[in-house]
C-alpha cells in the first residue's frame, strides 16, 4: 500500500518519527521535514565528496602508492545516488596507463551490473581485502603501510591469508630492507572488533584488554627471536599497548648467573609473629609525600608472611610449593608505592608491612593459645595455619594513628578464594560503597578485575562465637572462610573507610590465562591498586569519610 511516508522518505516508514525537541516547538510538520531533509542531504554530500574520496591517499611526485588489484572491494563515489545509499563494487578488470599505474577499473556490483570508473572515484582504504580477507588497519598501521612499505605490507598480508584474529600475531620478515628505519621483522596483531568497549557484564574494558593481550603476545614472540629493540605502536590506546608490551617481555632472573640470563629487548613505548622462626619479625613502614604533609594519607597494609608452612597445623606437601608467595600483599604494597613515586602522583601514601614466617619449631604458637591485640581484644588461635589475619590485625589498628583517608589491606587469607573465582578476579570486602565503585572502575580499565564479597553481620557473629575470647581466628563451622577472615579483620578497624583485598587466588598464574603474565607469581592486583590511587586525586571521586 502506498502511503505518504513513501513520498516523503523514498521508502516505507520503518521507525516512528523522532520526538520534537524544545527548540522545535514552533516548527510546523512541513518546516521540520524540510530541516531534516536539508541536514541529511548536507551530511550525505560531504560524506560522499569529502570523506570517501579522502580515503584514497595519494602522495603525488613523492612516493608510490599501491595499485588497485583485481578482486579488491572498493567504495564508489556516485553523484546520482539517493542519499544514504553507498555503492560497493568488486574490481574485475584493471586498465593501466603508460606508467604502468592503474588508471581505470571495471567494477561488478552485487546485482551483477558491470561498469567502468576512474580510480579517483574509487577507494579501497576502508575495506582492505579480497574474499575471505576481513580487517581494517589502524591509522598508524595504514600510514606505515603507505609511507614505509609503499603498500607491500598489505600485499604480504593478503598473500598470507586472513587477518590475525584477536590476541593473535603474524610476523613478516624484512619487507623493506632498503628503507630507514630498518626493521628485520614486523608483527601485525589482531585487535578484535572495532566496536569493542566497556562490557558491563564482564566488568571490563574489552578494547584495552584486547590491546594488552595482543601486544603482549607479539612482543613475547619478538623477544624469542633475540631482537635487541622493539618499537610498539599505540594500537588505538598507547597506555594499554605500553602496559602489555612491558608485562609481556618482563622476566624475573635476578638470581640467575649473568652469563645464563635470557636476553630481554628494550622497549620504545608511547608511553602477629612466629617465634619458631630463626628470623626475627620486622615491621616495615614506607612513606611517600606527593603533596603537603598536612594532607591525610592513604594507608596501604600488606601481609608479609615470607614463608607459610602452617605452623603446627602443617600444610600438605603440594600446598608448600608456592608458600614463598604468601607475602603477595607486601609485594603489592611495595610495588604500588614505587609506582606512585615514579608517577609523582600528588597524594600521600603510608605503607605498613608486617614481615614474619610461620614455620614449625619449639616455640611455635599452639592451637588454643590466647593473645591480646593492641586494642585490648583477646584472640583465640583455633588454627595456626590461619595466621594471615593475625598478622594484619595489629597493623590495621596502628594505621588509625595516621588519620587516613582510607585503609586498604592486601593479603592471602583464604585458599577457598580459588574455588570461588579461580584466576579471574581478586576478592574485595569493604564497608564503603565509594571505595567499591572506585576499585571496580579501576579494575575495568586495567583488566585486573576484582569482585565484591559480602561483609555481613552473619560472619561477624561466627568470628565472635567463642565464649573464652573476644574473637577467634577461624570461627565456627567450615564454610564461608574468606568472608569470616574479612569479618575478623573488621573487628580491628574501629572507624573510617576500609577495604580488604584477598589475593590468594591471583597470587599465582598458570601462564596461559593472560598473555601478558608469565607462569608463576603474578603480582596482582598491583596495577588496579595504582589506578585506584590515581583516581582518588580527582576531587569529585575522592573517598570521603561517612557522616
Amino acid at each position: 500500500m502506498l502511503t505518504p511516508g513513501h513520498l516523503l522518505t523514498g521508502g516505507p516508514l520503518i521507525a516512528p518519527p523522532a520526538p520534537r525537541t524544545p527548540d522545535q516547538e514552533g516548527l510546523s510538520c512541513l518546516k521540520r521535514w524540510r530541516l531534516v531533509s536539508s541536514a541529511r542531504q548536507m551530511f550525505w554530500q560531504r560524506w560522499s565528496r569529502e570523506y570517501v574520496l579522502g580515503l584514497q591517499i595519494r602522495f603525488k611526485w613523492h612516493q608510490e602508492e599501491p595499485n588497485i588489484k583485481e578482486g579488491d572491494l572498493v567504495i564508489v563515489a556516485e553523484d546520482n545516488l539517493p542519499p544514504q545509499q553507498g555503492l560497493l563494487g568488486r574490481v574485475v578488470v584493471t586498465t593501466a596507463g603508460q606508467d604502468r599505474r592503474v588508471r581505470v577499473v571495471d567494477l561488478r556490483t552485487s546485482s551483477g551490473a558491470t561498469f567502468r570508473r576512474p580510480i579517483h572515484k574509487c577507494s579501497s582504504r576502508t575495506l582492505i581485502g579480497r574474499k575471505g580477507f576481513a580487517g581494517v588497519l589502524t591509522a598508524a598501521g595504514w600510514r606505515y603501510n603507505v609511507q614505509k612499505t609503499a603498500g607491500r605490507l598489505l600485499e604480504v598480508l593478503r598473500m598470507s591469508g586472513p587477518m590475525p584474529k584477536r590476541d593473535e600475531a603474524r610476523l613478516i620478515f624484512a619487507i623493506e630492507p632498503e628503507r630507514i628505519p630498518y626493521y628485520s621483522v614486523v608483527a601485525v596483531v589482531g585487535l578484535g572488533k572495532e566496536c569493542l568497549g566497556y562490557n558491563p557484564y564482564e566488568v571490563l574494558d574489552e578494547q584495552k584488554e584486547a590491546i594488552r593481550r595482543s601486544v603482549s603476545a607479539a612482543c613475547r614472540i619478538l623477544a624469542e627471536l633475540d631482537t635487541d629493540r622493539i618499537e610498539v605502536g599505540n594500537c588505538g590506546h598507547a597506555e594499554s599497548a605500553a602496559e602489555g608490551a612491558a608485562l609481556g617481555i618482563w622476566l624475573y632472573q635476578e638470581l640467575r648467573n649473568p652469563q645464563n640470563r635470557i636476553p630481554v629487548p628494550s622497549l620504545d613505548l608511547y608511553a602477629g609473629k612466629d617465634e619458631a622462626s630463626c628470623e626475627p619479625p620486622i615491621f616495615l613502614e614506607l612513606s611517600y609525600y606527593g603533596t603537603c604533609a598536612e594532607e591525610r594519607p592513604i594507608v596501604l597494609v600488606g601481609q608479609g608472611v615470607t614463608y607459610d608452612a602452617g605452623g603446627l597445623c602443617l600444610k600438605q606437601k603440594h600446598e608448600l610449593f608456592h608458600m614463598r608467595g604468601d607475602m603477595t600483599g607486601a609485594a603489592v604494597v611495595v610495588a604500588c608505592c614505587r609506582a606512585v613515586a615514579g608517577l609523582r602522583l600528588p597524594v600521600n601514601i603510608r605503607g605498613l608491612i608486617p614481615l614474619c614466617e610461620n614455620v614449625v619449631g619449639c616455640n611455635s604458637v599452639r592451637t588454643g593459645d590466647m593473645v591480646k591485640s593492641m586494642n585490648g581484644k583477646t584472640i583465640e588461635i583455633q588454627c595456626t595455619d590461619h595466621e594471615d589475619v593475625l598478622v594484619l590485625a595489629d597493623a590495621l589498628l596502628y594505621a588509625q594513628n595516621f588519620c587516613p583517608k582510607c585503609i586498604i589491606d592486601v593479603g592471602t587469607c583464604s585458599g577457598y578464594m580459588r574455588q570461588a573465582l579461580d584466576e579471574s578476579a581478586a576478592g574485595v570486602f569493604t564497608n564503603s560503597e565509594i571505595l567499591w565503585q572506585q576499585i571496580k572502575h579501576a579494575s575495568m580499565h586495567t583488566g585486573d578485575r576484582v569482585w565484591r564479597f559480602p561483609l555481613w553481620k552473619y560472619y561477624s557473629k561466627a568470628a565472635r562465637a567463642g565464649g573464652r575470647s573476644d574473637v577467634q581466628n577461624y570461627g565456627i563451622d567450615r564454610g564461608g572462610r574468606p568472608c569470616k577472615a574479612a569479618a575478623f579483620l573488621r573487628e580491628f578497624v574501629p572507624c573510617g573507610q576500609w577495604m580488604h583485598i584477598d589475593a590468594t587466588n591471583v597470587m599465582v598464574t598458570k601462564g596461559f590465562e593472560y598473555e601478558y603474565l608469565r607462569k608463576g607469581m603474578a603480582g596482582r592486583p598491583t596495577r588496579t591498586l595504582v589506578e585506584f590511587i590515581a583516581q582518588t586525586i580527582c576531587k569529585d571521586t575522592a573517598p570521603r569519610l561517612a557522616k
